[in-house]
Formats: C-alpha cells, sequence, structure tokens
C-alpha cells in the first residue's frame, strides 16, 4: 500500500480517537471559529453523543478495514 494511503489512515484514525474520546474539544477546535459567538452556537449534549457514536462507528469499520488490507482480504496493489 502507497505511503499516502496509510497516512490517511493514520489521520483518520486519529481524528475517529479524538472524536470518540472528547467530541466537545474537537468541535472547539474544528468548528467554533466559524462562529461570532462560539458559545452560543455550541452543538448540544445529544449531538455530541451522536458525534461520538459515529465516531466510534467509523474506528470500527477503520479497524475491520485494516485487519482485512494486513490479511490480504482486499484486493489492493501497491
Amino acid at each position: 500500500m502507497a505511503w499516502w494511503a496509510w497516512a490517511i489512515l493514520i489521520l483518520v484514525g486519529v481524528l475517529g480517537v479524538w472524536g470518540a474520546i472528547s467530541p466537545r474539544s474537537q468541535w472547539n477546535t474544528l468548528s467554533a471559529w466559524q462562529y461570532r459567538n462560539p458559545d452560543a452556537n455550541e452543538p448540544s449534549d445529544t449531538a455530541y453523543a451522536v458525534t461520538r457514536v459515529v465516531n466510534i462507528v467509523g474506528l470500527i469499520g477503520l479497524v475491520i478495514m485494516f485487519a482485512l488490507l494486513i490479511a490480504g482480504g482486499v484486493g489492493v496493489s501497491a
């Protein structure tokens, strides 16, 4: 697998772990700058919970993809 594919895989993994552990911090860093008053536009606790669940599901999918690539179950050529 090409080096750039590994870099993307690692980047997505890091963002997924960050979103699963601390979605509020992730929003503050990546999205709060877009608003004049970020505190008034902060997502609800339910939105943070959904973000956390989506990140966990994505990480599970990433682990499965990684396992398939390592095991050679996916026909990817370098």
